[in-house]
């Protein structure tokens, strides 16, 4: 029995982990050539008006990518997106080919809309789908790893291709990466094909069920609340990032660091979540982990206050997207294991691609407005105060979250029963866990049915 657990445990590391590689890859890739193009073609003060157009794209496409989850299995969505992808991108590269300025623009926007939610819900989702909450937490953090390992090779290709770094070559080898995890996914759909059926006994996984999770669950409007303010200070160093460097450097020169940045910046999420990641999860445990990161991020805003340099913005880049990869965004995925079974996955798709587009929309009307009346100043404090903000919401959902597992401990579903109990096990090896477990009984009667639940986990 444990020799079989194990033995299926590392089917899915080997099995999915390309998957998380691909579209990373693809992501990165995009990122830098779509935004160097686009800053040197077009120019970086147009930016902010790409950013408003994407949001409406990321949320279109999050209601029907929210749709489809109700009527196919995840696998299926993720090859439709596959060759949505390869269709646009062909079609960015013929206008571009034929010298219409309109192609730039195009592939920034849709590489953008189109990665953000495949990176950060869809290709989760099969995560979610295929593995319990007690697996999650092991086998997400070689997901993880699989996704940096993919951020290191998108970075290479710019690096060193330089003044060969041509718009039909990236398009190209982009394609080619959506084809191949088409055929990747066709495996994983043979392997899996028993966790990936639909059940049509729970609730209809569309966007109002999403919006109904959302609404009943404490806990997911604050994780949309965090999501939504990180999401817009991210846009905010992106957009520092890009306009320095763009302003200050060649086309080669751009893409050349843009890459550089993408392979250190990987290359420490490689070594965080290998060596440093479950030993801070399990010491601190996943909320104060959580509420650490915006104190962390908070320093390069500061520091570039005073110091705009390349130098700088880019190593804000850097520490802001390691900090969004491991901590951050791992914390919040585990976070959505305590939703209950029923609302996880509509929830999670609602959130995901929800604060994703709204963050986007704000950060694009605050940018330009503030770059038409103000300066750059106004910028970096806006993203300062964020982040404060953002320690006050992530210290509100450090009492959701164990009073959601106490809820599941008292359900009747199984599937949220057995999660609670995995939970508090998961917790229960470290003083963390047993802290706040003794501060919630002694905040509320529990009747002894869920005490006794809680004694065996």
């Amino acid at each position: 029995m444990a020799l079989d657990e194990y033995k299926n445990k590392w089917d899915k590391v080997f099995l999915v982990t390309p998957v998380f590689i691909l579209v990373m890859f693809g992501y990165v890739l995009s990122d830098i050539a779509g935004n160097v193009f686009f800053v040197e073609r077009v120019g970086a003060d147009y930016l902010p008006y790409t950013y408003i157009v994407g949001a409406f794209g990321i949320a279109f496409l999050a209601l029907l990518t929210s749709n489809l989850i109700a009527r196919k299995n995840i696998v299926f969505i993720l090859q439709v997106f596959s060759l949505t992808g390869v269709a646009f991108f062909l079609g960015s590269l013929f206008l571009i080919k034929n010298e219409i300025t309109w192609g730039y623009p195009l592939f920034l926007i849709f590489g953008q809309v189109f990665y953000i939610l495949l990176a950060s819900t869809v290709v989760w989702n099969l995560g979610l789908k295929i593995c319990s909450p007690f697996e999650a937490k092991r086998i997400f953090t070689f997901f993880s790893v699989g996704a940096s390992i993919g951020g290191i090779l998108g970075g290479v290709i710019p690096s060193f291709l330089g003044a060969d770094f041509h718009v039909q070559n990236v398009i190209f080898i982009i394609i080619g990466s959506l084809l191949l995890m088409s055929f990747i996914l066709i495996f994983v759909k043979r392997r899996y094909s028993q966790m990936l059926v639909r059940d049509h006994s729970q609730n209809i996984e569309s966007w109002k069920n999403g919006f109904l999770g959302y609404c009943q669950t404490p806990i997911a409007k604050l994780l949309f609340m965090a999501l939504t303010i990180f999401y817009i200070v991210s846009w905010i160093g992106d957009y520092e990032f890009q306009k320095i460097l763009g302003e200050s450097l060649s086309e080669a020169e751009f893409s050349r660091i843009s890459g550089f940045v993408s392979i250190f910046e990987n290359i420490g999420l490689v070594l965080i979540l290998i060596f440093v990641q479950q030993r801070v999860f399990k010491s601190a445990g996943v909320l104060n982990t959580l509420f650490s990161t915006p104190f962390i991020l908070v320093i390069p805003f500061v520091v570039l206050l005073f110091f705009p340099f390349p130098f700088v913005v880019g190593s804000l880049l850097l520490v802001s997207n390691i900090i969004n990869y491991s901590f951050f965004s791992n914390s919040i995925r585990l976070i959505f294991t305590v939703i209950p079974n029923g609302i996880r996955s509509s929830a999670m798709t609602f959130v995901g691609g929800n604060s994703d587009s709204i963050a986007m929309l704000i950060a694009g009307i605050s940018l330009a407005l503030l770059n038409r009346f103000l300066t750059n100043i106004f910028v970096i404090i806006l993203a300062i105060v964020l982040l404060l903000f953002l320690l006050v919401i992530i210290f509100y959902m450090k009492g959701e979250y164990v009073k959601q597992i106490i809820k599941n401990l008292e359900s009747n579903d199984k599937e949220d029963l057995h999660s609670a109990i995995e939970n508090f096990a998961e917790r229960g090896y470290h003083s963390v866990g047993v802290k706040e477990l003794m501060k919630l009984i002694q905040w509320k009667t529990l009747d002894s049915e869920t005490v006794r639940k809680i004694i065996f986990s």
